[in-house]
């Protein structure tokens, strides 16, 4: 078994291995791959990855189980990008629409 990971090896593994993911999901978009694209994905996934690491390092620290802190956060590092989209869309658009199915009543009254 490998020594104990550090604290500091943690929280950059969680970052990297996020950062990653944040890579990948912009690669799938398939939107062009631009410097600044390719800072945000990185940078923001990155971000989420090192917010889950700091808020739940305790926890998986003493049950000595870091490995499944990193690969939620590498997790979170490939949804997190598509939450950023979410987000700049809705607030880009002024908000969110929701359509809904008519029922047939309402289609006989409309009539």
């Amino acid at each position: 078994m490998p020594e104990r990971i550090g604290p500091v090896e943690t929280f950059l593994l969680c970052f990297a291995i996020s950062a990653l993911g944040g890579f990948a999901a912009l690669l799938k978009s398939r939107r062009p791959l631009t410097g600044r694209n390719i800072a945000t994905a990185v940078l923001y996934s990155g971000s989420v990855g090192l917010v889950i690491g700091l808020i739940w390092f305790n926890y998986f620290n003493t049950v000595n189980n870091v490995f499944m802190l990193i690969g939620s956060s590498g997790l979170a590092g490939l949804s997190g990008t598509t939450a950023a989209d979410i987000a700049v869309r809705v607030l880009g658009q002024g908000g969110l629409t929701f359509l809904t199915p008519k029922k047939k009543d309402q289609d006989n009254e409309s009539e």
